[in-house]
């Protein structure tokens, strides 16, 4: 387990590198308002799972923990089915709507699908307790091409826009969900006999039952991305740019912290909630202690680096806006605790007690971000994400603690 883990967070923290240097080269080289729409994107990209994906394979994937593979290839090709159905009919809606130039559209939405792909892939592939292959198909679908595009963009100064990264973007998920097929090749792909009828119906009646995950699920895409928008409405999209360059650094340590603890964690939390819950709790708590170090060294490292990268971009704006990057620190440092709790709440299969938190948490979420940015301008913005970060902590605890299910579990 130590090692997996250790070559997981190796992975990652490449995979990290790569995206946070490709933020520095879109700072430096493309501009701060680019920066923005590429937050945009990407935040588009991370939403269209939750969002589209109905709350499908949050279920599939705690089945996957147990299921054999002949039960799983079915409902899997039944979902990708209507994916692409659901893909195509947004796509038509948005050429009628003809809101960008078509090429321009037509390269977000092959982008968001790709992400939304990888994302439900990477899922399934945890759950199958395969870190070590999700995580090499993460970096070739967020870091290899952009590790091909920096140094392109450098040489060839025609390619420093957004239509080529969405290219390069495009082409790398591309080749990360081939990655998938490859990973999965044992499995009985083309043994399975297919009733698309059945299919249909049982795929409607799982996003039915799964309802509880998928508003969870939309609520914490609001909560987490809706703030980029507003900051776009409020302050345009230079001030986006600032945003997501602060909100890269911190979503870099939470996305490698997530991936090599929180994410690793949720096979043995279901395993532990089923066979014997009376160690759920010191499982909770021990991986907590480990995320607490984790995360203060990583923040006191990104204080020391912090100002030589300022320097090095030269970007004033910046500089100006230097206290987002203390509360988005902030808010990393409560977020993986309060991770590990949801973790926790999934392995006792409480998924209305997630739904009812994260509704929770994206209206003080949304509330936060609107009042406290009109009233304090960007930091603002920043300081929603501590209070909402705070909140989630006491919310989850307080249900561990004193929820009858979370005691019969020795909670």
């Amino acid at each position: 387990m130590f090692k997996k883990s250790l070559f997981v967070m190796s992975v990652r923290i490449t995979t990290l590198v790569v995206k946070f240097a490709l933020t520095l080269f879109i700072s430096k080289f493309l501009g701060l308002a680019e920066l923005g729409w590429f937050g945009l994107v990407s935040s588009a990209g991370v939403a269209a799972a939750p969002l589209l994906g109905m709350g499908y394979i949050q279920t599939l994937s705690r089945r996957a923990v147990r299921d054999d593979p002949e039960v799983l290839v079915p409902p899997l090709i039944y979902y990708l089915l209507y994916v692409i159905c659901i893909y195509l009919v947004i796509l038509g809606g948005l050429m009628a709507l003809s809101l960008a130039a078509p090429h321009l559209v037509v390269l977000v939405w092959a982008v968001v699908l790709m992400e939304h792909l990888g994302t439900e892939s990477y899922q399934i592939l945890i759950s199958r307790a395969k870190p070590i292959s999700a995580n090499v198909l993460h970096f070739i679908r967020g870091g290899i091409w952009a590790l091909i595009y920096i140094p392109s963009a450098y040489v060839f100064p025609e390619i420093r826009n957004i239509e080529a990264l969405l290219t390069f973007w495009f082409v790398g998920a591309i080749v990360a969900f081939l990655g998938v097929g490859i990973v999965l090749r044992d499995w009985p792909w083309s043994r399975i006999r297919l009733r698309i009828r059945v299919g249909i119906t049982s795929t409607f009646k799982a996003m039915r039952e799964a309802y509880s995950l998928y508003i969870s699920g939309v609520c914490e895409t609001l909560s987490a991305h809706s703030d980029r928008f507003i900051v776009t409405a409020v302050l345009g999209v230079e001030a986006t740019g600032v945003y997501v360059f602060f909100l890269q650094v911190g979503s870099a340590l939470a996305n490698l912290h997530y991936s090599g603890l929180v994410q690793m964690s949720r096979p043995a939390f279901v395993r532990t909630a089923a066979d014997n819950p009376i160690q759920l709790l010191p499982l909770l708590w021990s991986t907590s202690r480990i995320a607490a170090i984790s995360t203060m060294l990583f923040s006191g490292a990104t204080l020391i680096v912090m100002p030589y990268l300022l320097t090095f971009i030269g970007r004033e704006a910046l500089s100006e806006w230097y206290v987002v990057f203390y509360f988005v620190l902030v808010s990393f440092n409560l977020n993986i605790p309060a991770e590990l709790q949801k973790q926790a709440i999934y392995a006792l299969h409480a998924d209305k007690v997630i739904m009812r938190n994260a509704l929770l948490f994206a209206l003080v979420s949304l509330g936060m971000s609107i009042a406290m940015l009109y009233l304090f301008g960007l930091p603002g913005a920043g300081g929603a994400l501590v209070c909402v970060s705070i909140v989630r902590n006491i919310m989850q605890l307080f249900w561990l603690r004193f929820n009858k299910r979370s005691g019969e579990m020795g909670l």
